[in-house]
């Protein structure tokens, strides 16, 4: 075979790769969702004894990021998302099978309200798109794109990790700063409520961050999931929330 009759056998083979797979999309709503979440004693990987309370691991490796003794630092790829957390309950006090959702906060709802299956009850939240400050030092220097973590953060008040990080937001947009320059440094506390005792999340320190290749790595992640919908619906939420 000559140069030339293989040269034009190549661009063939490109051309009919390239038209074989130019209807294949990859949605990125479809891929598995990591989320870290702070494990609790009624959290399956706890009864699994692959986790300990205390801990922040992640849903799909189950990573540790964090625990009771070291806090964890993550970095926002989007701005944090008021939520409310609905959950439906039956007449008899149980939780329905698919009876939980998020969706966005937007002014007032009731706490409770009556519903054909029983009672919605409904607790304020925040969702947070966002990489753990391990995982951009695992992945900047080679610019390898991951999927951002989701994480819900529970409550809200003036001592919730969610209102602390909002406020932030708000000098990050006076400043013109983007939500990828801020470093949120993250603790796990434990707390009691109505005789319950768990764990919370409250914001240890935020700080902005310097250094211009992690800043450019994650300006490039926080583009590509500009689609990218943090807020879970229609599933079933087995973490404690008082």
């Amino acid at each position: 075979m000559t140069t030339e009759i293989a040269i034009k056998q190549t661009k063939t083979d490109v051309a009919e790769f390239k038209n074989h797979y130019k209807d294949f999309v990859i949605n990125i709503e479809d891929l598995p969702r990591p989320e870290i979440k702070l494990m609790q004693k009624t959290s399956q990987k706890v009864e699994e004894e692959l986790a300990k309370i205390g801990e922040f691991r992640d849903t799909v490796e189950n990573k540790l990021f964090g625990d009771k003794k070291n806090s964890m630092v993550v970095v926002p790829v989007a701005p944090i998302e008021a939520i409310w957390c609905e959950e439906l309950y039956d007449d008899k006090d149980n939780k329905v099978q698919g009876g939980y959702r998020e969706t966005p906060r937007r002014g007032f709802l009731p706490k409770s309200e009556p519903h054909p299956e029983g009672t919605l009850y409904r607790k304020a939240g925040y969702r947070l798109l966002c990489m753990p400050m391990s995982e951009i030092e695992a992945n900047y220097k080679h610019k390898t794109k991951v999927l951002p973590y989701s994480m819900l953060i529970k409550g809200s008040s003036k001592w919730s990790a969610g209102d602390n990080i909002i406020k932030e937001f708000a000098k990050l947009v006076s400043l013109k700063k983007m939500p990828y320059e801020l470093a949120i440094e993250i603790i796990s506390v434990l707390d009691n409520y109505n005789g319950n005792t768990f764990y919370k999340m409250l914001t240890k320190s935020m700080t902005y961050i310097s250094d211009k290749e992690k800043l450019e790595y994650m300006r490039e992640l926080s583009s590509d999931m500009s689609s990218f919908n943090s807020v879970k619906k229609d599933t079933d939420n087995n973490e404690q929330f008082f």
